[in-house]
């Protein structure tokens, strides 16, 4: 049996933010251009860089994930 490559390519990355025409249209509208989509493919080439260099990713978020601000905790019994 076969086995399926679970990787994305840049190509399938790229068709895949197309397929969402209305977050297009949304961000051409606020930004002039498809910020969304520059955005993914920078990251997704920042990965790739990372594997082909063996130099660890570092995410352009920040906070980093997991490190912001919380909502307040919800008291689940009055």
């Amino acid at each position: 049996m076969s086995q399926v490559n679970p990787s994305l390519s840049r190509t399938d990355a790229n068709h895949v933010l197309d397929a969402f025409p209305i977050l297009r249209r949304k961000d051409e509208a606020v930004f002039g251009e498809y910020r969304t989509k520059l955005l993914v493919l920078e990251a997704y080439d920042a990965i790739q860089l990372a594997i082909d260099t063996g130099i660890p990713f570092q995410s352009k978020i920040n906070p980093p994930p997991g490190q912001g601000a919380r909502h307040p905790a919800k008291e689940l019994f009055a």
